[in-house]
């Protein structure tokens, strides 16, 4: 997914409203939790000052991110995928719009946020009706869809039925870019970004393709918490504590296959390590005194 003009991000957090603030402060944690080396991000610096090297980097890091594309991208399930998502990107460390943006989704629902999808950013034209994939993914919250939508099969090519303006009290989390904020301010700092802009042609309106929404299970919710807590607002905290105690394992409604591959490709630790039992010193009084026993009863 291509760069969008990252020097609009949040400012002033105070003259914000709480909305806005608390989705401003999950897109930053998940970002602190899940630094990844972005190839298109990488390809924004001007070309004459790369040097052989750099281009190799960049290389590798998409060779990377089509790897982790190919291992979480197993079902039809977006719960499924996350959950092999998730570590990939803590594991390698390499990832675009697309991964933070799924990664947004999963802070949302660990925060009781209960309509987190992803959203695909496209342009369409009502004179022409030419459609335009702008290549950019993020996160949403709040958004409703017409009655009787039928979601984009991911085959077939993107109608104009499939496409939906957002309303005004939605919220768009974009991770990748650094910001959240109401779809109307979203947009207008999309269209002022270089990249956005150069696709736009006049006449062209900026819309959304929904994706199915994630709707994590209480029992998946309990496990990404024991194993992601900073992704937790403060206000809940004490969901993690928690979580550590709590062991999917025994649990038989999650997937057998899902936890035989977390245990074999990450080795990931479920619940906090059990305390071993603290031994009681002995004292040297009680030592000479179980000597001394121990003397008597031998002889």
């Amino acid at each position: 997914m291509n760069t969008i003009n990252q020097s609009h991000s949040t400012p002033y957090f105070r003259s914000r409203n709480i909305s806005i603030r608390k989705a401003d402060e999950i897109c930053r944690r998940v970002h602190q939790e899940f630094p990844v080396y972005s190839n298109t991000a990488l390809e924004t610096f001007n070309n004459a000052e790369r040097k052989p090297d750099c281009f190799n980097f960049i290389s590798y890091v998409s060779s990377q991110i089509s790897e982790l594309r190919n291992y979480y991208s197993i079902s039809n399930e977006p719960s499924v995928n996350v959950f092999k998502m998730l570590p990939g990107l803590k594991k390698t460390r390499v990832g675009n719009c697309y991964e933070q943006a799924s990664a947004t989704c999963a802070a949302l629902e660990l925060n009781d946020y209960k309509d987190a999808s992803t959203l695909y950013l496209y342009a369409y034209n009502p004179k022409t009706n030419i459609i335009k994939d702008l290549d950019h993914v993020v996160a949403g919250v709040n958004v409703k869809l017409p009655k009787n939508y039928k979601y984009w099969n991911g085959i077939d090519n993107v109608e104009a039925e499939h496409l939906i303006k957002p309303n005004n009290d939605a919220i768009i989390l974009d991770t990748w870019s650094g910001f959240a904020d109401y779809p109307n301010q979203a947009f207008v700092k999309y269209q002022s970004g270089k990249y956005i802009s150069e696709q736009l042609e006049e006449g062209d309106k900026l819309m959304l393709l929904p994706q199915y929404k994630l709707n994590l299970s209480g029992t998946e919710k309990k496990h990404l918490t024991a194993l992601y807590p900073k992704l937790l607002l403060n206000e809940n905290k004490e969901k993690a504590e928690k979580a550590y105690a709590f062991s999917f394992l025994t649990v038989q409604e999650f997937p057998t296959e899902i936890i035989d591959s977390l245990k074999k490709d990450y080795n990931l630790k479920i619940t906090r390590p059990k305390e071993e039992p603290v031994q009681k010193k002995t004292s040297l009084f009680s030592k000479v005194i179980n000597f001394i026993s121990q003397k008597i009863k031998l002889s």
